[in-house]
């Protein structure tokens, strides 16, 4: 287990990852970053390195894992959220 500290992912990063994801069922694909690999990705593991190496041993999810649970979890946009025809009569 490796204890090199790394930097969380930027929130655009994490965008990024959620919006490229392709799906399939429960299972998704996301190109690496520079854009030479694919990873399968699902809400238990991901076949990047950083998760296989270090981040499954430590319990956390890789950047991977969190934008696709960015892009299952994600809410409504404020505009979209309540009654629809609050205000009319």
């Amino acid at each position: 287990m490796s204890t090199r500290a790394t930097r969380q992912p930027s929130d655009a990063d994490l965008l990024a990852i959620a919006t490229s994801a392709k799906r399939d069922g429960d299972v998704f694909t996301v190109d690496s970053s520079d854009g030479t690999k694919v990873y399968v990705v699902t809400a238990a593991s991901c076949s990047c390195p950083d998760w296989i190496h270090r981040k499954s041993y430590e319990g956390e999810p890789c950047k991977h894992m969190q934008g696709i649970s960015l892009k299952c979890t994600a809410p409504l946009p404020a505009k979209y959220v309540g009654d629809p025809f609050e205000g009319f009569a």
